[in-house]
């Protein structure tokens, strides 16, 4: 569905139907006056002018409604997208499903994205360096909005404001070593100096002692450059551990997948800007068995297995690195 996203697509496709009709309307001018000579013109000359008519009809139908649906309905209204990754398991079905979904690009026109909302928006730079595709929106959810304290620990718990979240939505996948082994996958997470800084935790099972990885920041984007991924120096990692975490930066907000473990977002590259907000995701249009508003799926969503030899869902280790989170 590409070339329903491209404006210069639209413009070719409108401009085409417009020239057609402009055609028609100069190929049918000697009927309409000959009709317009001759009050009784002959039953063929009728059928030649309501065929001509009819033709006229229909593509003026066309204009109107691509019109309508390229120029209002979806750059201020509602959008269709798809998806084409596994980043909001379980709310979102990727493959075999693909779910459709309908965006509502104008209530971010009255007002920021809330708390727990499925946001569609454009990723930052930072987020898209070393990607093939850079045009493409993602999809996410909204854990912290400017002002937010959120934090997360190796636990899989997640803290806002001090409170520990209910999330029903979230997946977690256990990972699968080169060598078969099935380890459970964790990190830290929180916001030091306007920066978010995380660090991996790997470990036969969740409360089983693992090994930490280390502290890590990506700085936003300036200019026309995006600076390297920042790995604190060894003498400075128990200084970020014992670091108090801080609020997420004004107009900015906190992104994340609802499968954790398997999503690149705002743990990994920090922050979206509230310029890049693109719209709410309201509801799944296709397949028919998966109709539904995101609310009701968020609610429904259930957590991952717990990790097992046989368990089907298991990640392999190198999926969790620069996962594609677009949507079209």
């Amino acid at each position: 569905m590409e070339i329903l996203s491209s404006w210069p697509w639209k413009i070719a496709i409108f401009a085409v139907l417009l020239a057609l009709r402009l055609a028609l309307y100069f190929v049918e001018a000697p009927q309409r006056q000959r009709a317009q000579r001759s009050k009784s013109s002959t039953r063929s000359a009728s059928e030649d002018a309501e065929t001509g008519s009819g033709w006229a009809e229909t593509l003026d139908s066309l204009l109107i409604t691509i019109g309508l649906v390229f120029f209002i309905v979806q750059p201020f209204v509602l959008q269709p997208f798809y998806i084409p990754s596994g980043s909001m398991e379980n709310t979102l079905q990727w493959t075999p499903i693909q779910d459709r979904l309908l965006a509502a690009r104008w209530i971010y026109r009255l007002r920021a994205p809330q708390r727990g909302e499925v946001v569609v928006f454009q990723p930052p730079r930072q987020a898209i360096q070393g990607t093939e595709k850079t045009d493409d929106d993602y999809i996410k959810r909204c854990i912290g909005v400017p002002g937010d304290i959120v934090y997360a620990n190796k636990t899989r718990t997640y803290f806002r404001n001090g409170a520990k979240m209910s999330e029903p939505y979230v997946k977690w996948s256990p990972l699968v070593t080169p060598e078969g082994q099935q380890l459970s996958y964790s990190y830290d997470m929180k916001i030091v100096g306007g920066n978010m800084y995380s660090r991996e935790y790997t470990a036969p099972n969740i409360l089983s002692p693992g090994y930490y990885g280390q502290w890590h920041y990506q700085p936003a984007a300036d200019g026309s450059e995006v600076p390297p991924l920042v790995v604190v120096p060894p003498e400075q990692q128990d200084e970020i551990t014992r670091a108090k975490p801080e609020a997420v930066p004004s107009g900015m907000f906190l992104m994340l997948g609802d499968n954790r473990n398997n999503s690149s977002d705002g743990h990994v590259w920090g922050f979206v800007p509230r310029a890049n907000v693109v719209g709410k995701a309201m509801c799944v249009f296709w397949p028919p068995r998966r109709i539904g508003t995101l609310d009701r799926m968020s609610a429904a969503s259930t957590s991952a297995p717990t990790p097992s030899p046989s368990n089907p869902n298991a990640v392999p280790v190198s999926a969790t690195q620069n996962t594609s989170v677009a949507i079209r």
